[in-house]
Order: structure tokens, then C-alpha cells, then sequence
């Protein structure tokens, strides 16, 4: 075991962990559910990008050296491959994002710093960064790529009624209307009003999914005075990978990230 110390006293943490103190309070403060991060390797990816895509950015504005970009980067790339599976025990229902921005700032400072020196410790890995931008920037990620599995599986299901409603063109079915006989119809067009209802929800799913195509982090308290004041970031990915053009703008930079 290892003794942690934060503003409100000591806990012991077990060696193996990579996460710190602020994720493990968490575990009694949010004792809800069984349900943690651990759960949603899908939230731990998005949060480990951004934070990847905000080390090289702040590498490259000159806010942190190369050495410690570089191994952030790496630790981050760790998580993105599962080499750190188990090490997010925030519980989902935790009150808000900076449980678990803190759950992943622990892990990759741990695992950066012992690439560095060989020990665990940690800093600089939330640099610019506030948990009410980068949890919800992550929620978009997610829900982009969400969004776009699940407009897979409409499309599928709308062209199986379009089909349908061609193939039963000719079987007619009485149609009802308040218990008694209505006009008749046929069981094609039945299926031509499932596929265009389908047709419609799918065309609202996707102009849903746009709003979930950018993620902004905006100059926040723990920004370095004067270095990044006008720091900002905006992600633009699609359905093939994870930020697929992040561009960090500042008075002398503009920085394109593809991972």
C-alpha cells in the first residue's frame, strides 16, 4: 500500500493502481451503483484523446516541455490500447465530470512519470484543461460515434422496409378505423408507412449527430498566466477515428492532431 494526501487528509492506496486519491475518495462518496468507468471503455478513450491531443498542444505552444509531452502522450496511447483496463473505478453516477477527469489525469500522470523516472507521481497532465470542458467534449465524442453505430442499424432496417414494402405490394389487407371496416390497403403500403417513418427518424439522428461534431476547451484558471490565454481547441472527427482533425488554435499556432 501507499499513503495519498489531498486537501482533506491521508488514505492508503494499493501499490498496482495507477489511479490516486482523487479517484479513490469518490468510491464511498458515490457508493451507488456497481456501475463504474471500468464499464465504459468507450468515456475512458474519449476523455485519454483529448487529454492526448491537449499535451502535444501545450507542447507545441511552448506550455510543456517535450520530454513530459512525449510520455503523457505515451501513457495516454497506453490507455487507447488497453494496457490500463481496471484502473477507472470512478462510479458513473459521481456528481459530475471531475471525478472521473481526475480518474484519468491520476492514471496518466502515474504511468508518465514512472516512464520518466520509474516511480509513480503526478502533474501537467491537466494543463488548460477544466472538467466542465473536457467531460463534456468527451460526451460528444462518445455520442458521435454512438450516433453513427446506430445510424448503421436504422439504414439496415429501413432498406429491409423498403424491400418489404415492394415484395407485399400485392397482398391486401381491410384497414380498421374506430372498430370498424375502413378503406382497404395493401400490406405493402403498411410497410411503406413503417420505412418512411424509420426514414424520418434516421434523417433526424443525423442531423442530431452533427451537433456532437465539436468539442471546445476554452482558456480555463489553471491555464500558465500569459502562456496560453488564448488557447482553445476544437475536435472535428468522424466514425473512423477517434479525433480525426483537431486543430489547436492560438496567436501563433495552429496544430493538427490525427490519432
Amino acid at each position: 500500500m501507499r499513503i495519498e494526501k489531498d486537501a482533506l487528509g491521508e488514505m492508503p492506496l494499493p501499490d498496482g493502481a495507477y489511479y490516486g486519491i482523487q479517484a479513490f475518495r469518490p468510491l464511498s462518496n458515490f457508493d451507488v451503483t456497481d456501475k463504474t468507468f471500468n464499464d465504459y471503455p468507450a468515456v475512458v478513450r474519449a476523455l485519454a484523446e483529448i487529454k492526448k491531443a491537449c499535451a502535444l498542444a501545450n507542447r507545441d505552444i511552448g506550455a510543456l516541455g517535450a520530454d513530459k509531452a512525449g510520455a503523457i502522450a505515451r501513457a495516454c496511447d497506453d490507455i487507447l490500447e488497453g494496457r490500463m483496463e481496471g484502473q477507472f473505478p470512478v462510479n458513473i453516477w459521481r456528481g459530475g465530470g471531475t471525478s472521473i477527469n481526475m480518474n484519468l489525469n491520476e492514471v496518466i500522470a502515474n504511468r508518465a512519470n514512472e516512464l520518466l523516472t520509474g516511480h509513480k507521481g503526478y502533474e501537467h497532465v491537466n494543463m488548460c484543461q477544466s472538467s466542465n470542458d473536457v467531460y463534456p467534449t468527451a460526451e460528444n465524442i462518445v455520442l458521435y460515434r454512438e450516433t453513427g453505430r446506430a445510424l448503421e442499424g436504422v439504414a439496415a432496417l429501413e432498406n429491409s422496409f423498403a424491400r418489404k414494402s415492394k415484395e407485399f405490394g400485392g397482398v391486401v389487407r381491410l384497414g380498421r378505423t374506430c372498430l370498424q371496416d375502413g378503406v382497404p390497403m395493401t400490406l405493402g403500403q403498411v410497410f411503406a408507412g413503417f420505412h418512411g417513418v424509420i426514414r424520418r427518424s434516421r434523417e433526424r439522428l443525423e442531423a442530431l449527430r452533427e451537433g456532437f461534431r465539436v468539442g471546445v476547451l476554452d482558456p480555463t484558471p489553471n491555464c500558465p498566466t500569459g502562456q496560453v490565454a488564448d488557447f482553445q481547441i476544437t475536435a472535428e472527427y468522424d466514425d473512423r477515428t477517434a479525433i480525426h482533425d483537431l486543430a489547436v488554435q492560438s496567436d501563433v499556432l495552429t496544430y493538427e492532431f490525427e490519432n
